[in-house]
């Protein structure tokens, strides 16, 4: 959901199996089609610099800090 007040978007997401780990890419993106910067706590880069987020739970949220409008969520795209 996004917040325009806060200017964040808060995920979550929820495994219908036991809880594993899942490691998924992630990306932004404006209504303008351009890749946003990604402020999140949770957020970890790859040995190749690709921005990953863990689900490590049976629901796990995240959220995206200093977005001006309402993103795009963008997950495992190459």
């Amino acid at each position: 959901t996004y917040s325009p007040h806060e200017q964040s978007l808060d995920v979550e997401i929820t495994q219908n199996t036991s809880p594993m780990v899942i490691p998924l890419f992630v990306s932004l993106v404006g209504q303008n089609g351009e890749t946003q910067a990604l402020v999140c706590d949770d957020l970890i880069k790859n040995s190749e610099g690709r921005s990953l987020l863990l689900l490590k739970s049976e629901k796990t949220r995240f959220r995206f800090k200093n977005l001006k409008e309402a993103p795009l969520l963008v997950l495992n795209e190459d």
